[in-house]
């Protein structure tokens, strides 16, 4: 029964894994988003700020990231889950 449930928590684990990945790209994504902000140079007269570093390179390395961060974190809960899942149903299976 032991290994029944512990063959099943392995996709636990793998959920801890991608959350804890998830939150670091989380950081990396601020600090790419602080590098853009502050880049922005103040001017006292409409607009109000110039549009500091836009090259297509770095706007499109910040939208991937943001786009991995959230399919990142998505994974991990459904990894939860699916983990919850299935070492309920080896739990039944042991408990009939």
């Amino acid at each position: 029964m032991l290994a029944a449930i512990s063959g099943k928590l392995i996709y636990f684990a793998i959920g801890v894994v991608t959350a804890i990945i998830a939150m670091g790209l989380t950081y990396v994504d601020h600090l790419l988003n602080w590098k853009h902000a502050t880049s922005q140079k103040k001017v006292w007269s409409i607009p109000i700020s110039n549009r500091g570093i836009t090259r297509r390179s770095e706007v499109g390395s910040r939208i991937r990231l943001t786009l991995i961060t959230v399919l990142l974190a998505a994974v991990s809960v459904g990894m939860f889950v699916w983990g919850l899942l299935a070492v309920e149903h080896a739990v039944r299976v042991w408990a009939n």
